[in-house]
Order: C-alpha cells, then structure tokens, then sequence
C-alpha cells in the first residue's frame, strides 16, 4: 500500500511538473532564463561564421542585446534561411533574426518588430543586383534585365523586389548565397539579388564580378525600413518588448557601431567591404 501511494505521488508529482503553462512566450522565456533564436550565418556582416564556425555579426550582438535587457541567456540554433521561420512556427526557437525584411506575406503570419539597421547608407537602406563585369555595360536599368534570369535566397526580400520589380525574369532561388554566387561564376544566371553592402563585399572580393547601378525601389517598406525581428503570430507581448528594446537600440546608435565591429570581423575572414 505504502509503495502504491509513493507511485501516485510520483506521478502526481510528475505531472504537474509537465503541465507547466505560461500565458505568453515572453513569460516563458523569462520563467526558463533563457532566449532562442534562429539565423542563418551566410549574411555578412549581418550573420556570418568566424574561423571556429561560430555565429558572428551584427544581428547576433543585438540577439545578446535583447537577451540581456530580458535578463536572460542566448542560446543560437544555426540553419538555412528558409527554415528560420518554420522554426518559429514550430517553436523550436523563440524569434528568428537573420536579415529579415518587412514582406506582406510575414506580416500576415508572423509578428514583425520595428525596423533597424535602417539609417542612410546602411545595408538594408539599398538592394542591387551583382553582375558578371563583361555586362556592366549591357545592364544599367532594371527595364535592362527584362526576360533574364536573377538568383536569391529564397524566401528573402530581394526575392521579392527581382520578381516584383523585373519585367518577365525568371528566379533561381537558393538556399545559400555561396550558391548564388557560384551560379553567377559559372553564367547559369544572369545577376544575384542581394543588399548594396553585401554584393559590395563581393564585388570586392570575387574576381570579375561587380556591382550594378540598378537600386531595386524600397519606398514602400515605411516604418519598418530597415530589417525586422520575427516572432510566431500572437505573441504580441514578446514583440511589444523587442519594440522597447529596438527604440533604444535606435535611439542610441548602437546598431551602427555592431556593424561597422562586424565588417571589421568580417574583413578578416576575406570579405571586404
């Protein structure tokens, strides 16, 4: 009998333990001390990986702001692009933060911070198309890549603006900008879609291959210019305090100081931007 009640006990016991709830995802990161974030390391300065194959870059150092303002640890789960907004969707991270642009479609279905990294001359305050040097001459316009075929991450805003904004183009959409890159070396398509600042750093690093004069049209982006955190839909307590958090993070100019530490880094590491 004596053991049969140390079984309930147990189980009981057990139980309660499991059915542990919290009334929002911002609770619960505060309740278990400590925030995921999902981010795909292939975008310099924003995310990268140093020499010891860690997750370096700008985002990451305002990933380790927020969670520091939170109270909390940073735990940073590495994956491709397409998948850091699943993992948000399954919860198996808690935000996702890898160069995100405001989209209609994320919107819709994810919750989307304030803009950042959105001061003039930063790299989401411009998107261009990289280019084999032989055709700086044959492409100056976006009317000028009617018909051709341009390469982008999938799922990323530069997706969005080649197929939005090109007349008759045909996307080859990749995982990886490495694999972009070596699309556009070997002529299996006619540009890659990526920021101002990064197929700068490209250009200047990858031989015979330059940046166009094309700028792809951002006006509409508004209040959230720049590049956004994203949390699963609902969680609108998570975001309203990554809002408070981004304000002084803007405020302060503080992202502006973790990119230039970041192209710096990234120079290192044979990306010169």
């Amino acid at each position: 009998m004596k053991k049969l009640l140390l079984i309930l006990i147990l189980l009981v016991s057990a139980c309660s333990k499991q059915s542990t709830t919290y009334s929002n995802k911002l609770e619960e990161i505060i309740s278990k001390g400590t925030l995921v974030i999902a981010t795909s390391p292939d975008y310099a300065p924003l995310e990268f990986l140093d020499n010891n194959q860690n997750p370096v870059g700008s985002e990451m150092e305002l990933a380790k702001y927020i969670a520091d303002k939170l109270g909390v640890k940073l735990k940073i789960e590495t994956m491709e692009f397409a998948g850091t907004l699943t993992a948000v969707d399954t919860e198996k991270v808690d935000l996702a933060i890898s160069g995100f642009g405001w989209k209609e479609d994320r919107a819709l279905n994810y919750e989307l911070s304030i803009g950042y990294n959105n001061e003039e001359g930063s790299e989401s305050s411009c998107h261009t198309i990289l280019i084999n040097n032989e055709n700086i001459s044959k492409y100056k316009t976006l009317t000028d890549f009617k018909g051709t075929t341009i390469a982008a991450q999938a799922s990323s805003l530069q997706e969005q603006y080649a197929s939005e904004q090109i007349e008759d183009v045909s996307i080859e959409t990749v995982q990886t900008i490495d694999q972009a890159l070596l699309a556009l070396q070997s002529k299996k398509v006619d540009g890659v879609a990526l920021s101002c600042e990064l197929a700068s750093g490209y250009a200047n690093s990858i031989e015979n291959i330059v940046t166009s004069n094309v700028k792809f049209d951002i006006s509409a982006d508004g209040m959230y210019s720049g590049n956004v955190v994203a949390a699963k839909k609902g969680e609108t307590e998570l975001i309203e305090k990554i809002n408070e958090i981004l304000n002084e993070v803007n405020s302060n100019g503080l992202y502006k100081k973790w990119n230039e530490d970041a192209k710096n880094l990234a120079k290192q590491l044979g990306i010169n931007f």
